[in-house]
């Protein structure tokens, strides 16, 4: 059986796809699965272990249909539905169409599942999962992290963590200030604490700003990374501290210790963007009375759980 999956948005989306490939390749260990994912997110697809192949979305309707017809898919599982992506599916022939049931595009599905997710109720990974399971027509798989399992390729200094202060366009993140305290007071608790300050392209002079800020000699910035580079980077260290962005989701899906900040909007919550480590590897905060005011959050309730569930 030849099964396409899409999940064609951003990083950390694709992220939480994921176990879908390992429940399906678990389940169904025969099957040639493949991605349909944007060009930036392909380097983690080509490595992910349950994923045979992958397809470069190019953002059109007739030569990504062309592409996609040649393979002769008995089955589409569509985690993210657009109107472009079900036209496609539909044009190239797969008869077996599955997608949320959601705007004009699930009467172009051939069995779309009503799952509400504008109501956040469980984590996205879950709603994937459920597309999943729907397709299969189980609901009483498990699966437990950790998801991916890689081994370390990057030597960096001993009780490392990652402070990724950007956004990415995504939620709401804690400002340079905030970030700043919270290793001001890790470090000073904790003197043999080393900080790794990440940044896209576009955030290198957000990190300077925080590097500076941050009184020990233990720190760097670490930049210029590309996407796999980065994946192992952050394999190689102890603990991840950021915003909800993809390299937080990275973090999670490498079973790494995370401290997330999150907004209190419906759409944005802890629970919906929840993670993909263990419990036990995982810490939340949000700011407290507000939605979206992240200077709300508690600094020092992040560094005293920090130290007590982490260090």
């Amino acid at each position: 059986m030849k099964i396409l999956v899409v999940r064609n948005d951003k990083l950390g989306d694709f992220v939480l796809s994921l176990p879908c490939f390992s429940l399906l390749k678990q389940t169904l260990p025969n099957t040639h699965l493949t991605a349909l994912v944007p060009e930036y997110t392909k380097p983690i697809a080509d490595k992910f272990p349950d994923i045979d192949e992958v397809i470069t979305d190019d953002n059109s309707i007739f030569s990504l249909t062309k592409k996609i017809k040649k393979q002769n898919f008995d089955a589409v599982i569509v985690l993210f539905s657009t109107t472009r992506i079900a036209i496609v599916t539909l044009l190239a022939g797969i008869n077996k169409r599955i997608a949320p049931k959601t705007k004009i595009a699930q009467f172009l599905y051939h069995k779309p599942l009503l799952q509400k997710r504008s109501l956040s109720l469980k984590p996205e990974y879950q709603y994937n999962l459920e597309l999943v399971e729907y397709f299969l027509g189980s609901d009483n798989i498990q699966l437990t992290p950790p998801f991916w399992q890689l081994e370390k390729t990057i030597k960096v200094a001993d009780n490392t963590i990652i402070i990724h202060p950007g956004c990415g366009g995504s939620a709401n993140n804690l400002n340079i200030e905030q970030y700043a305290k919270i290793a001001n007071k890790l470090s000073a608790e904790k003197p043999e604490l080393f900080f790794a300050i990440t940044a896209g392209r576009e955030e290198e002079k957000y990190a300077l700003d925080l590097l500076e800020k941050i009184k020990t000699n233990n720190k760097k910035l670490v930049k210029n990374l590309n996407l796999m580079e980065l994946v192992e980077y952050i394999n190689s260290c102890d603990i991840f501290i950021g915003g909800s962005t993809g390299p937080l989701h990275i973090a999670g899906i490498l079973n790494k210790k995370t401290v997330a900040f999150y907004p209190n909007l419906r759409s944005s919550t802890a629970l919906r963007w929840q993670t993909l480590n263990q419990e036990n590897k995982r810490l939340s905060f949000s700011p407290i009375k507000s939605e979206q005011d992240m200077s709300l959050v508690d600094i020092n309730l992040v560094v005293k759980e920090t130290i007590k569930k982490f260090l």
